[in-house]
């Protein structure tokens, strides 16, 4: 699988969502949630390889948590009809 294929509204709208959800059941910071959304939500053909090489979170890594922590941010200035489209 490609980047491209990876990476795209669908998934980033579930890892909003659930980045939201954890943030509601958990005493965690946004970036935390954020975090784990992102590990839940993209494929590991992103990440995982990229995370190896570098031996921490790697650049797309902490770009698509930092985007994923820009659009709840978003989301929560929208009204809830809006947040389907984030």
């Amino acid at each position: 699988m490609e980047y491209a294929d990876a990476i795209n509204t669908v998934t980033f709208a579930a890892a909003v969502c659930l980045t939201r959800e954890l943030q509601l059941e958990r005493s965690e910071t946004l970036a935390q949630s954020a975090a784990e959304a992102v590990s839940r939500t993209f494929c590991a053909c992103v990440t995982d390889g990229e995370d190896a090489a570098e031996h921490r979170f790697s650049a797309i890594h902490r770009e698509l948590i930092e985007e994923v922590i820009a659009r709840v941010g978003f989301a929560e200035t929208q009204s809830p009809e809006e947040h389907l489209h984030v």
